[in-house]
């Protein structure tokens, strides 16, 4: 009798359907930022279509192998029960707008999936470094492309795709500071590797190349927030990899690093009039002030996920000829959506992330999973800070990226599961076949 734990199907076509689960999710990944950040329903249906077969060819991939393997990941039960959260605000009338509340349902959807075959497909360290320099080259190629068309553009996206008149586009996004949020994201793979020990010379050079792209393109972006974020990303990196020595050396190096840093964000200040207030600023100062009297009124369950734009105007305090679509600040918006609950499944998720992410991230610049990790949790840490003052986790393209980073930082358990992790993979590379009578 011969027992086959990966099946004749599974060793012929299983690597070939690995790869094609690498290629098409990380291809995906990339598709949100280039279609304007998936904010139209024709992009944002690629996208749900994309993530669907992806599932159903990960599925065809696990039938096949005859030993079906579901990598854990400690973000799943607080995702799962934010899932239970919106069912039951659809299921016991607490929706304000049940329409919107299931659309956003879908959005959410979405992220799940994206994460799932995250956790799924990156298990390898090899899969996370080639994604991490695949995405690398990716910022640069879209800063480089929006430099140019900061120079030689014509009021559309693309030169040909018209925008509403007074968008803040730059480069493939209608709003500058979602471009920004994007990169903040990216960057810190670049600096990563320009500072890794296991990068040849020449290529550092290009990945500092790459730095000074999406750098330069931030700055050209007049996006405050990212400025100041990009500059402490920055200044991170270089504090972390300065050489010991003496003490005074030490202080003169980091001062030295300091300084650097604040000429950039300088720069980024004068070139972004970052002095002026605008009213823009004020009303997300109101609109957040007004989202605490929103929360008040539903503090547990909140208004229902999608229906703040639809709530939010019999509270407002002031007067304005916008309408007022989000409330410029993710975690007043959350709030006001998924009251206490959806706060604290939010804060539950976030501390696994930067538990598990920054317990690995010894060994960084010799290392590829560390470096990854760290990366990773810069990336994730810059655009939680931009979300105090912005809307970037309601671009479907920044949201994907910020959740999949995620996935991947807080991928495997510590402990037993770690270890049967990584049986599974040995038997995955081995393609093991058992012969018995």
């Amino acid at each position: 009798m011969t027992t086959e734990i990966y099946g004749v199907s599974g060793r012929r076509w299983g690597p070939a359907i690995d790869t094609a689960l690498f290629w098409g999710w990380s291809g995906l990944l990339m598709f949100g930022p280039l279609a304007f950040g998936a904010v139209q329903s024709w992009s944002f249906f690629v996208y749900q279509l994309g993530a669907i077969t992806l599932l159903g060819l990960w599925a065809v991939r696990q039938s096949l192998s005859g030993n079906i393997h579901v990598s854990s990941s400690p973000l799943f039960l607080p995702a799962a029960l934010f899932g239970v959260l919106v069912l039951l605000q659809l299921s016991a009338g607490l929706s304000a707008y049940r329409y919107m509340t299931h659309a956003a349902a879908l959005e959410y959807g979405l992220y799940a999936i994206m994460m799932f075959l995250a956790t799924q497909i990156l298990r390898l360290p090899e899969r996370r470094m080639l994604l991490m320099q695949i995405l690398v080259f990716f910022a640069a190629a879209i800063s480089a492309f929006a430099l140019v068309y900061a120079v030689a553009g014509n009021g559309k996206l693309y030169w040909f795709y018209p925008v509403s008149e007074g968008s803040k586009m730059f480069g493939p996004y209608v709003n500058r500071n979602h471009f920004a949020g994007l990169m903040e994201m990216l960057l810190p793979m670049a600096l990563v590797l320009s500072f890794s020990k296991r990068v040849h010379p020449v290529t550092r050079a290009t990945y500092l190349l790459c730095v000074f792209l999406i750098a330069a393109a931030v700055t050209m972006s007049k996006s405050r927030a990212g400025v100041l974020i990009v500059g402490m990303e920055l200044l991170v990196i270089v504090l972390m990899v300065l050489p010991k020595g003496t003490k005074n050396s030490r202080l003169a190096l980091r001062s030295l690093a300091v300084l650097g840093v604040i000429v950039f964000v300088a720069a980024g200040v004068a070139s972004n009039f970052m002095a002026k207030f605008h009213s823009d600023d004020l009303i997300r100062i109101g609109t957040t002030m007004d989202s605490l009297k929103m929360f008040k009124a539903h503090p547990f369950a909140g208004w229902g996920l999608g229906t703040f734009p639809y709530v939010y105007p019999q509270y407002r305090s002031y007067f304005s000829w916008y309408f007022i679509n989000h409330a410029h600040n993710d975690y007043a918006e959350l709030l006001v959506e998924t009251g206490a609950a959806g706060i604290a499944l939010m804060l539950w998720f976030l501390s696994v992330v930067f538990t598990q992410g920054w317990s690995r991230c010894s060994g960084w610049r010799s290392q590829e999973e560390p470096a990854f990790q760290l990366a990773g949790l810069l990336g994730i840490a810059g655009l939680l800070v931009h979300s105090l003052v912005d809307y970037n986790l309601h671009i479907p393209a920044n949201a994907v990226f910020l959740f999949a980073l995620c996935a991947v930082v807080a991928m495997y358990p510590s402990g037993a599961s770690q270890r049967r992790s990584k049986s599974a993979h040995r038997r995955e590379r081995m393609q093991v076949v058992s012969i018995g009578d």
